[in-house]
């Protein structure tokens, strides 16, 4: 368990690179500028956090080839121990919005793409656009109609694809080795296997393939283009090949339902041979379901979501980094996914993650009302859990690295945000005159279970460890 901000320098003193381990040893400091980075020729800062051998990365952005090789670099230096599979899985996940920062996740986009043709075998990595919300927002109503912030959505959305496919592609390894457990006589189990030689089938097809390697092909085109006209022209043909990689992804996702219906009919779930598979499924099928709501205007990726991911994550073990500046509180949440799968099954977080915005008004009565928490129900138990160990990570986590940061001046018209209310716990340790720790109320909820916002002490404590 993670219980108190270590951080490690990595490196020769002399060294521009900040190598920050967070968890691992008390043996230095961090440099009070690091976080001033974005001219640096390298990653100047990278932080790890470790709970039951298995990790978590943040680190800054990937502005150039060499962040991009540093990334990899630090990630292998922190997991070289572990006794991982020749081929292992990186994803980069970047939280910035697409409407404010489309050059840069488009040049992390191609960074990784060119990567990831050098580090194979041994690496495989992926990138992802997740645009997380920000804790304090403008005070203002948006103001764009519809059909913009659908153009605006679908630009990570689409960019995510490449990504989705392979992650379908990981557990298409699993349902091959399936194939040969099933037996003659279950006739039942011969209907499953047919779906799941369909979901192979649809990943395996040329189509598929040739697909992903035309948009590889203008990835690279787009980087050495000398003209506008030419690269308007890579640009759309970029397009056209990532809507056609939607419809790819859509189809792979209709045959995650058709799996998905034939193991409950055989009851796959009390299976042991088809746990595994289902976990994976079921995962994907809340994954892929998010980004391919194509009614959606929300700009901002749900908070629960980024809980899903790394579930899948740690279950394949797929190693995430994911960009820090404006993503500390997801780096907590992140890491607070890996601790309470000690304390729950993998089934009940899935289900309770999944109905996210379904359950959250009544499991906030039950929690606010109910004083003895043995009594509450296993939902309501896993909130309030994951709450509490979001909070925990924040103090032990963000608190010392916000204090060491150059801090950042809140705008008169900001506000808190409140994506964030159904993450914090509605009581916790505030720190008093820099002095007293005491436990108070930090999120405010009205008769029916709706988060009002954060008292005044709360508010004051939070942007001060945020």
């Amino acid at each position: 368990m993670l219980s108190e901000f270590a951080p490690l320098k990595i490196g020769d003193e002399n060294e521009k690179i900040v190598l920050i381990a967070v968890g691992m040893d008390a043996s230095a400091k961090p440099k009070k500028d690091f976080f001033n980075s974005s001219d640096s020729p390298t990653l100047a800062y990278f932080f790890s956090a470790s709970v039951s051998n298995y990790f978590f990365f943040t680190s800054g952005e990937l502005t150039s080839p060499e962040k991009g090789k540093n990334l990899v670099v630090y990630i292998d230096k922190i997991t070289s121990f572990l006794q991982s599979p020749a081929q292992r899985r990186v994803v980069f996940m970047q939280l910035n919005p697409s409407e404010e920062s489309w050059n840069e996740i488009c040049t992390s986009h191609s960074i990784l793409a060119a990567l990831q043709d050098q580090f194979k075998p041994k690496i495989e990595l992926l990138h992802l656009n997740l645009p997380a919300p920000t804790f304090f927002k403008p005070d203002k109503q948006e103001n764009r109609l519809p059909k913009t912030l659908k153009m605006l959505h679908s630009l990570s959305t689409h960019l995510n694809m490449e990504a989705w496919v392979v992650y379908c592609s990981w557990i298409k390894e699993e349902m091959k080795i399936l194939f040969t457990s099933f037996k003659v006589e279950a006739a039942e189990d011969y209907r499953l296997e047919a779906k799941l030689y369909d979901f192979v089938h649809e990943i395996d097809s040329d189509f598929l393939q040739n697909l992903l390697i035309k948009i590889k092909e203008y990835l690279y085109a787009r980087e050495n283009t000398r003209t506008s006209a030419e690269q308007f022209s890579i640009e759309k043909q970029l397009v056209i090949g990532r809507l056609e990689l939607v419809q790819q992804v859509q189809t792979l996702l209709e045959r995650i339902n058709s799996c998905l219906y034939n193991m409950d009919v055989i009851h796959a779930s009390t299976r042991q041979e088809f746990k595994h598979l289902g976990w994976n499924l079921r995962l994907l099928k809340a994954i892929l379901s998010v980004q391919l709501d194509e009614a959606s205007t929300e700009l901002q990726t749900g908070l629960q979501f980024f809980a899903l991911v790394e579930l899948f994550h740690q279950l394949n073990g797929v190693l995430c980094c994911s960009t820090f500046e404006q993503g500390s509180f997801i780096f907590c949440l992140r890491v607070a996914t890996g601790q309470i799968l000690t304390f729950f099954a993998l089934s009940d977080l899935i289900e309770v993650f999944s109905q996210w915005d379904q359950l959250i008004l009544q499991i906030n009565l039950e929690i606010t009302h109910q004083k003895n928490s043995e009594l509450l129900t296993k939902p309501a138990q896993i909130v309030k859990k994951f709450r509490e160990l979001i909070y925990q990570n924040l103090i032990n986590i963000s608190f010392p690295l916000k204090k060491i940061a150059s801090e950042p001046l809140l705008k008169e018209n900001e506000i808190a945000n409140p994506l964030y209310y159904n993450f914090l716990p509605n009581r916790g340790a505030l720190l008093m005159n820099d002095v007293d720790w005491k436990v108070d109320q930090i999120v405010i909820y009205d008769a029916l279970g709706e988060a009002q916002g954060y008292t005044h002490k709360s508010l004051a404590w939070l942007k001060k460890i945020i």
